[in-house]
């Protein structure tokens, strides 16, 4: 990867490939949110290696009890959990 450093800003310049699709997707989304592509690929990039905030029932728990469906003693019955694990 070849990379430059902007001595005002403390920046490093990164030259990166991707598909003709992916950079008009980039172009789009700096558009929308009135911003530059560098701008989208650092909060994308900073998105991507953020480490979870809390328990996966922290994260997950809006869809706690979404399923209408099923048997509500699907963890706990022995009859659903035979053969489980195998």
């Amino acid at each position: 990867m070849r990379h430059t450093r902007n001595r005002k800003t403390g920046l490093r310049t990164i030259s990166i490939k991707v598909p003709q699709e992916t950079s008009a997707r980039l172009v789009r989304l700096a558009r929308e949110r009135k911003s530059t592509v560098s701008a989208v690929v650092r909060d994308a990039i900073e998105r991507y290696d953020a480490p979870l905030k809390g328990s996966f029932a922290d994260v997950a728990g809006d869809l706690i009890g979404c399923i209408s469906w099923g048997p509500g003693d699907l963890a706990t019955n022995p009859k659903h959990l035979r053969g489980y694990g195998k």
